[in-house]
This record gives C-alpha cells, sequence and structure tokens, in this order.
C-alpha cells in the first residue's frame, strides 16, 4: 500500500540521502479513523536521513534495513484469506 520495502540512498554534493518509510507512521495511517465524525489526519510516512559518510550510511542501514520489511507478505496474505473463507462456508 505505501511500498513499504523501499529504501532510497541518493548521492548528493556534500553526502548521502537515505529515505525509508517510517513503519509507526504507516501502522498508524492504516489504523486511523475515517468516518465522517470523526477524521484522523494522514501522516506521509516517508522519513528522509542525511549522512556524510558511506560509513555512517551503512551503518544506519545495518541496524534499520530490518523496518523496511513488509508488515504482511504474501504467504500470511494469503492464509488470512483462506481461513475468512472457510469462516464464510
Amino acid at each position: 500500500m505505501y511500498g513499504d520495502c523501499v529504501c532510497k540512498v541518493d548521492k548528493k554534493n556534500n553526502g548521502w540521502v537515505v529515505t525509508m518509510n517510517d513503519p509507526k507512521i504507516v501502522e498508524a495511517n492504516r489504523k486511523r479513523k475515517t468516518d465522517l465524525k470523526e477524521v484522523s489526519p494522514y501522516r506521509d510516512p516517508e522519513q528522509s536521513f542525511v549522512f556524510q559518510t558511506v560509513d555512517q550510511v551503512l551503518e544506519f542501514l545495518k541496524n534499520n534495513l530490518d523496518k523496511t520489511k513488509p508488515v504482511d507478505d504474501y504467504s500470511s496474505s494469503f492464509q488470512a484469506a483462506s481461513a475468512e473463507m472457510s469462516d464464510e462456508e
């Protein structure tokens, strides 16, 4: 939905920018209220982090790359859909 698995590294003139979605914001957006009486605002989950050296980028990625994994993968989605279908029968 939000491209949860995306982590982008851009080279700039004076360093590096790592961009990825904040999983806490993604989850909050999924749970936000959208009825007409009460609407929770959507927040852009994309966060950027600036680094001066490649070593800093690699250290950040080493510590944070797992956060870009999808919350729900294909196999668990299939299992959930299958369970729903058998409940309806």
